[in-house]
């Protein structure tokens, strides 16, 4: 069980790190081509 939930929790944090890494490089897109115009 206690292997269960370290899994998930690793599954877990490993998705959420991904999508902060997308949420920055979309805002890192954003502000360039703010800065462009």
């Amino acid at each position: 069980m206690i292997g269960v939930i370290l899994s998930i929790q690793g599954i877990c944090i490993s998705v959420l790190c991904v999508s902060v890494v997308i949420l920055a490089k979309r805002v890192k897109r954003l502000e360039k081509g703010k800065t462009n115009e």
